[in-house]
């Protein structure tokens, strides 16, 4: 079974839709590691803390239709102030988006299949318009828009790491 879902991911429009920005967030993640993890803060934990509720709530917000499940991107407007404030670099924008969207995109699949048969092909099966590839572009971005449009953003304490485009 799991030869059959890697065949048809390889083979079809879900490579664009999903994998290939699973590469490119594990890709920025493994870059940024250095800078994002370099210590576990209660300031990091936070910000996690957060992705995982908004998670949620794009899981609890989602709906399906004859054209597939629809995920509402809330994490975006969070993913947005974590930049403008930054806690979290605009770099970071692309995988916080994408693994706020793939989680409620295959839990969803999976409970309307009923964890059967079928289920993976679901996911990512839009490709290039598929919202697993479309939403951490837009989230991208405009985290860079917003951290940089605006002039000085605001910090959240004299002490505060702040996070620079090198």
């Amino acid at each position: 079974m799991l030869w059959d879902i890697i065949a048809w991911y390889l083979s079809s429009a879900a490579l664009m839709g999903a994998v290939v920005p699973l590469v490119i967030s594990l890709g920025i993640v493994f870059l940024q590691r250095k800078s994002v993890l370099r210590r576990p803060t209660y300031r990091g934990w936070a910000v996690l803390s957060v992705l995982l509720v908004v998670t949620v709530l794009n899981y609890s917000c989602g709906f399906w239709t004859a054209d597939g499940y629809h995920i509402i991107p809330y994490s975006m407007i969070v993913v947005w102030g974590l930049v403008y404030y930054r806690l979290l670099p605009p770099i970071m924008a692309y995988p916080s988006m994408f693994f706020t969207s793939l989680v409620p995109d295959v839990v969803g699949a999976g409970v309307c299949y009923q964890w059967g048969q079928g289920f993976w092909d679901v996911v990512g099966g839009y490709g290039l318009t598929d919202g697993l590839f479309v939403y951490p572009l837009v989230a991208l971005l405009t985290a860079y828009l917003v951290r940089y449009s605006a002039g000085q953003s605001p910090k959240v304490s004299p002490d505060a790491p702040v996070y620079t485009s090198s």
